[in-house]
C-alpha cells in the first residue's frame, strides 16, 4: 500500500513538474505586459498591482515557438498619467503580448 502511495506521489510530482515547464517564466511576462503597456500608452503607465494570465498557447513560426499571453493587468497610474490622459488612480488593462525564447533568454515581440 505504501509503495503505490509514493510511487503516485512521484508520478504526480513529475507530471506536476512537466506541466510548469515550457513558457516564459512569470517575472519575464511581468516586464513584457509592462513594456507593452507603456508603448502603448507611450509613456510609463504605472505600477502593475496584479497580473492575471487569462490565456496562453503558443504557435510555431518560421522554425520558432512563439508564446502568446493574454492578459489583465490593474495598474497604478504613474503621476504623468494622472496629469494628461486619466484622472483616475488604478485602472485595468487587457492585452496580449507575444514572447520567444532565444538561447537562455526570452524576448518580447512588438
Amino acid at each position: 500500500m505504501i509503495k503505490k502511495l509514493v510511487s503516485f506521489l512521484l508520478v504526480l510530482l513529475l507530471a506536476i513538474t512537466l506541466a510548469g515547464c515550457g513558457g516564459p517564466p512569470s517575472e519575464n511576462i511581468h516586464n513584457a505586459v509592462q513594456m507593452h503597456l507603456d508603448k502603448k500608452y507611450q509613456s510609463h503607465i504605472g505600477e502593475i498591482l496584479d497580473l492575471d494570465i487569462t490565456n496562453e498557447y503558443d504557435k510555431e513560426i518560421e522554425g520558432e515557438t512563439i508564446y502568446f499571453i493574454e492578459y489583465k493587468a490593474h495598474v497604478k497610474h504613474h503621476k504623468d498619467i494622472l496629469m494628461f490622459f486619466t484622472n483616475d488612480k488604478e485602472a485595468t488593462y487587457t492585452g496580449t503580448v507575444r514572447m520567444v525564447e532565444r538561447g537562455d533568454s526570452w524576448y518580447s515581440l512588438g
